[in-house]
């Protein structure tokens, strides 16, 4: 190879290359991040094309290319730029040049190989000794001189550095070797850009397509909606940005509603595996085998989507703007469903220069619709919005976006619309509605008891709680107007009032109000919750037992047994009373003996104090006896009747 050779290999790395060319023709814009890229060209022969793209897409891409050879071609292989450290890899080829070797030092690299050497006064042909220093003096000066010693047939040769002109390696591999490791030096100097190589075997001239996923910005819609007296003029766009590093030219569209999961995974960069270390044995070592991965590499067809045509410019809208002006716009997308994703495929190809964006109308339909008012405290407390009820009617699906609303011909206001199914009805808000006072009163009621019933002896209660909002409503309008109220749906809780079932969402209800001109009403809403209580009857006390007795909903057997089982406790409660009156005087006596006892250690025996202490003590033990005998008496009793009372409230249950 000679050294000259080294600028057309830097040039062919800079992209003067002769590989099939793969211009973009469909673009899939979701709105989920990504963007699907299909490319279209021809190939002949075994022939090869190349990719490039930025450093943080090629994960994507080698996670999802599909490439295909059409008309009996197959692909050898997808290739690209190894990834790994520069010096690593410069350090695997032959002549090392991580270091930016001299010429000297590179002929010392080559060593041992056949080289030809063109110099000024000849030409030689031999193997590379070595290149050695020569010192020389000018005057004062010291010089170095490199000199080449080359074996040639007539022996070595020395040749100075300074006089040769061209240096030809004949060993074959070795300048391949070579020429790899600059074509690598080369490729470093643009960072930024990782070049894919597919190779194609086959013969003739043949189609292919490649297609690819990549990182992209969502396409998003915004929408104009004018009021017209019957129904609604719907006009959508979807706004799209070519942030790529290609012109798209002349390049099929097509935007797609729906999330698809997508996430990155490094199969870019290499993972080296961490080896353990194993010494030097004396004997002779044994290399780990190496073990080849089976891989089928076989590639079903991809379905392509069909062709698109370009999509038209809008007109201006100018300051005032009529129906018919609005409705002589036509859009340029078909809607359809692709799978369980909905896709607007633009109808001809459109050109947008890289790093830009563009509109493209989507939508342009009458849609069913009414003007009105909706009215939510959260959204504000003293007036509702002004509105509209769309239903989409245009037999495509609306993707979430801004809208902007006209009336009058004039701009009414902003509104948001949210993913919108085809027949599904949406509500508009875009402007307030000054026209309309609306004042919510709350009350909440005491709770109250509507329900009871004992089961074995567990008394259910059930506890009605009432919640009403009062919406005193007046509007000042010259004519009709439908009023929606929003009222908060509480979980856990009913609808008393009004008695017909409104419409629901998943947090509120709308209730439906036709308001006259200069009319005020009173809307009541009425909520109520019912909370299960249970309570054992053997804990209740007389007074709470009372208490139940007298509520207005318990029923005439229901109320006899309460009655009953306030007897028994009244009589138990007696009995457990007359119980503790005997366990206290047991505890006065004993108390009381204690302190006699204490008296009597320090006093004199025989002595009236010491006799009469005594006697006291006989006293209180005969007095301790009787007690002692009434209390086990009492517990006996207390014990039974607790039993025969709860042996009752479990076979007890009533309605």
């Amino acid at each position: 190879m000679k050294i000259r050779a080294l600028c057309v290999v830097v040039l062919l790395l800079l992209g003067v290359s002769s590989d099939a060319d793969l211009p973009l023709r469909h673009v899939t814009l979701f709105n989920s991040g990504v963007a699907y890229f299909e490319r279209q060209g021809t190939v002949t022969g075994d022939d090869q094309a190349e990719l490039r793209f930025r450093r943080e897409q090629v994960n994507d891409v080698i996670k999802s290319l599909v490439v295909i050879d059409q008309d009996g071609g197959m692909v050898s292989a997808v290739t690209y730029d190894a990834p790994d450290p520069l010096e690593r890899t410069l350090r695997s080829f032959a002549i090392d040049l991580t270091d930016n070797p001299s010429l000297a030092t590179l002929l010392n690299r080559l060593r041992g190989a056949s080289v030809r050497v063109k110099a000024s006064a000849r030409d030689y042909e031999g193997r590379v000794v070595g290149v050695e220093e020569q010192v020389r003096k000018e005057d004062d000066a010291v010089l170095t001189d490199y000199v080449l010693n080359l074996f040639t047939t007539q022996g070595v040769r020395p040749v100075r550095l300074d006089e040769i002109q061209e240096l030809d390696v004949l060993d074959e591999a070795l300048a391949k070797d070579f020429q790899s490791a600059l074509a690598v030096l080369a490729s470093q100097m643009d960072q930024t850009r990782k070049s894919l190589r597919l190779h194609f075997l086959g013969e003739g001239e043949r189609g292919v397509r490649v297609a690819y996923m990549l990182e992209s910005p969502i396409w998003r819609a915004s929408y104009r909606v004018i009021i017209n007296d019957d129904n609604l003029l719907l006009q959508g766009w979807g706004h799209v940005e070519n942030l790529t590093d290609d012109d798209w030219e002349e390049v099929a569209v097509s935007l797609v509603a729906g999330r698809p999961l997508s996430f990155i995974q490094n199969l870019y960069d290499p993972i080296y595996v961490r080896r353990p270390e194993v010494k030097h044995q004396l004997h002779e070592g044994i290399v780990p085998p190496e073990y080849a991965r089976a891989m089928d590499m076989e590639m079903a067809p991809m379905a392509m989507a069909e062709p698109v045509r370009r999509a038209r410019a809008p007109a201006p809208l100018r300051d005032e703007m009529a129906v018919t002006d609005f409705a002589q716009q036509q859009a340029v997308a078909v809607g359809e469903e692709a799978g369980e994703l909905f896709r607007y495929v633009v109808d001809e190809p459109v050109s947008i220069p890289r790093q830009s964006s563009a509109m493209l109308p989507i939508v342009q339909a009458e849609v069913n619709g009414a003007s009105l008012s909706i009215y939510n405290e959260s959204v504000h407390a003293r007036h509702p919005l002004n509105g509209v009820e769309l239903e989409n009617t245009s037999h495509v699906f609306l993707s979430q976006g801004p809208v902007t609303v006209f009336e009058g011909g004039i701009y009414a206001g902003d509104a948001r619309l949210p993913d919108t199914q085809i027949g599904e009805t949406r509500f508009l808000g875009y402007a307030l509605d000054l026209a309309t006072d609306v004042v919510v009163e709350w009350e909440r009621e005491p709770q109250e008891i509507v329900r009871m019933k004992i089961v074995q002896g567990v008394l259910h209660t059930d506890r009605e709680l009432r919640e009403t909002a009062t919406y005193r409503i007046r509007s000042t309008r010259d004519r009709e107007r439908e009023l929606i109220i929003e009222h908060p749906l509480k979980p856990g809780w009913d609808l008393l009032r009004p008695a017909d079932e409104p419409e629901r969402t998943g947090e509120l209800y709308r209730f439906r109000i036709a308001l006259k001109s200069d009319e005020a009403k009173t809307f009541p809403v009425t909520q109520r919750q019912i909370q299960e209580q249970t309570i054992a009857l053997s804990t209740l006390r007389p007074d709470r037992i009372e208490y139940f007795v007298r509520q207005r909903v318990i029923s005439p057997a229901l109320k006899e047994a309460m009655q009953q089982l306030a007897d028994r406790q009244l009589a138990l409660s007696e009995l457990q009373r007359r119980r503790q009156d005997v366990e206290k005087r047991i505890e006065e006596i004993t108390q009381e003996q204690e302190r006699i006892r204490q008296n009597m250690a320090v006093v004199q025996r025989p002595s009236d104090s010491f006799s009469m202490w005594e006697r006291k003590l006989i006293e209180q033990e005969e007095e301790l006896g009787r007690l002692n005998a009434q209390l086990r008496a009492l517990r006996d009793e207390e014990a039974e009747k607790t039993r025969a009372i709860n042996q009752w409230l479990s076979k007890l249950t009533l309605e």
